[in-house]
C-alpha cells in the first residue's frame, strides 16, 4: 500500500517557502510536511521524495498540549507555553536523550526562532498525541524520519 499523500496546497506552500530558505537547506532529497490543521487522530506528517514526488512516509505526529486538545489552534514561540511552532525549519543533528534517539531542528523564521532554546525536537513517544511542543511519533516512525532527513532537510509546518 502507498502512504496517504500530503495535501497539494501544503506541498505547494512548502516548496515556495523552501525557495526562500534555500541557503539553509543542505539536504534536498526529502521534505518533511506537518499539517496541524488536521486533528491529532489523523495522519498529518509526510515525508516527500523531492526527486520522484513520491510520499515515502505518512504518519501521526503530536502537537504541543498548549496548542489545544484534538485540534492545534494556538502557536507560540515563547518558553513555557507548551505550544507547537509553525513555519519553516531545517533538521539538524541527531542525538540520544531522555526519549532515546532524537533529532534537533532549527527555526528559520522569527515566529519559530526559539525552537532550539525550547528544545523542540523529533523524538519517539507512544501514543503520539500531545507533547510540550516536540514532534513525537511512534518509535519506528521516528527512526525512519531521522534516517531520511537528519542534517539539513527542510521541514514545513502549517497550523
Amino acid at each position: 500500500l502507498w502512504p496517504e499523500r500530503a495535501p497539494r496546497d501544503l506541498l505547494a506552500a512548502a516548496r515556495e517557502a523552501a525557495v526562500h530558505h534555500a541557503a539553509r537547506i543542505h539536504e534536498r532529497r526529502y521534505l518533511i510536511l506537518v499539517d496541524y490543521e488536521r486533528a491529532v487522530v489523523r495522519k498529518r506528517l509526510w515525508i516527500v521524495d523531492t526527486t520522484s514526488g513520491a510520499t515515502v512516509l505518512a504518519a501521526h505526529v503530536s502537537h504541543g498540549i498548549g496548542s489545544g486538545d484534538f485540534h492545534a489552534t494556538r502557536f507560540d514561540g515563547g518558553s513555557g507555553s507548551g505550544e507547537s511552532l509553525v513555519g519553516a525549519f531545517v533538521t539538524a543533528e541527531e542525538y540520544r536523550g531522555r526519549w532515546g534517539r532524537s533529532m534537533r531542528v532549527d527555526g528559520l523564521e522569527d515566529r519559530n526562532a526559539l525552537c532550539r532554546k525550547r528544545a523542540i525536537v523529533f523524538h519517539a513517544q507512544w501514543p503520539p498525541l500531545w507533547s510540550r511542543g516536540c514532534f513525537t511519533t511512534r518509535r519506528p516512525v521516528n527512526e525512519r524520519i531521522i534516517d531520511l532527513t537528519r542534517g539539513g532537510s527542510f521541514l514545513y509546518v502549517r497550523g
